[in-house]
């Protein structure tokens, strides 16, 4: 069983053969416990929910303030879409730290909803992109938006886990309408293989380690970067990587997310090497990494013509072009 103070997380009983490690929100069909809950729904963006840097940190945020009772479909004028405001949709963002998976076992992820639009909602949950999986949904009643009732149509939405989607380390389960309107929720779980530990971070949230398909020329040597993905959560921690039992970087964080270059030497042939990632001296992770010889990355290696193409309204485009010209050069 594991036991987690922050609101939003109850001790709960296991399951069969394993546990609940993680739990949003309880099993009692109200949505109060959550941001916004239970009916300030029209607060949505101005609360800034549904963006891609937003998310909700298992073992550190509330959901309070931090998960939103609600999620917008492209369909919902109030989440901001429309025929001349865009279209688009919304996420939500779960991040959580594993440590000790085992080799096998069972997991699911247990989304419990109150209700969703009754029309048509296609919801689609994805875990550390590895998998998906959607499911078209119709409720009961509009109703549900400020509050349950007795039109509510509750749906359990069950995901079975496939074996390697999980990983010790970060993890992401991300949650969106792709289609149609509205679902609201009223709690969320992962059930988990016992032995399997929770992590709660501190001051920062390390979401990924791996090696990078490319190098840099670093003087007259080549180095293979060690992509460090990290959240910065609060103060301002010091993270430094090793490499071999060597210190081969250190930084300090600010504010937002980074994606730091470790520098590797660059090998002519595989070969594998243990990192750790400390912050303030103490470790937050550790593995290993496989290092390979790559092609050499270039400054244009970092352009991503797509920014900016997102959540834009179709009057807005990146790329070269005057007020009112007749030509907008865009990807």
């Amino acid at each position: 069983m594991v036991v987690c103070c922050n609101p939003g997380f109850s001790p709960v009983k296991g399951f069969g053969q394993g546990q609940i490690l993680w739990q949003l929100g309880k099993a009692d069909n109200r949505a109060d416990e959550f941001a916004l809950g239970p009916s300030e729904y029209g607060k949505f963006l101005s609360r800034d929910f549904g963006f891609e840097d937003r998310y909700f940190l298992a073992g550190f945020s509330d959901i309070r303030n931090d998960f939103p009772y609600v999620l917008p479909g492209p369909a919902d004028s109030w989440g901001g879409t429309g025929g001349t405001s865009g279209w688009r949709t919304h996420e939500i963002n779960i991040l959580f730290g594993l440590k000790d998976i085992p080799a096998s076992g069972k997991w699911k992820l247990v989304i419990d909803l109150i209700d969703s639009n009754p029309h048509r909602s296609l919801l689609k949950v994805s875990m550390n992109s590895k998998q998906d999986a959607k499911f078209p949904l119709k409720g009961g009643t509009d109703a549900s938006l400020t509050g349950a009732s007795a039109e509510s149509k509750e749906q359990i939405l069950e995901v079975p886990i496939n074996e390697g989607v999980l990983k010790n380390g970060g993890n992401c389960v991300t949650l969106t309408v792709l289609e149609g309107s509205w679902v609201v929720f009223d709690h969320l779980r992962l059930e988990a293989p016992d032995g399997v530990v929770l992590a709660h971070p501190d001051q920062a949230f390390i979401r990924s380690v791996q090696a990078a398909n490319y190098e840099l020329e670093k003087g007259t040597k080549r180095v293979q970067p060690l992509l460090v993905d990290v959240e910065h959560l609060s103060a301002n921690p010091v993270l430094e990587v090793e490499l071999d039992g060597k210190n081969i970087f250190k930084a300090r964080l600010d504010t937002a997310r980074y994606q730091f270059e470790a520098p590797m030497a660059a090998v002519s042939k595989r070969k594998e090497s243990r990192y750790r990632i400390l912050i303030n001296r103490k470790e937050a992770e550790s593995g290993t990494v496989d290092r390979f010889p790559a092609k050499l990355q270039t400054p244009a290696g970092y352009v991503d013509t797509r920014i900016g193409t997102a959540h834009s309204r179709w009057m807005i485009a990146p790329g070269p072009w005057m007020p009112f010209s007749m030509v907008k050069l865009s990807p």
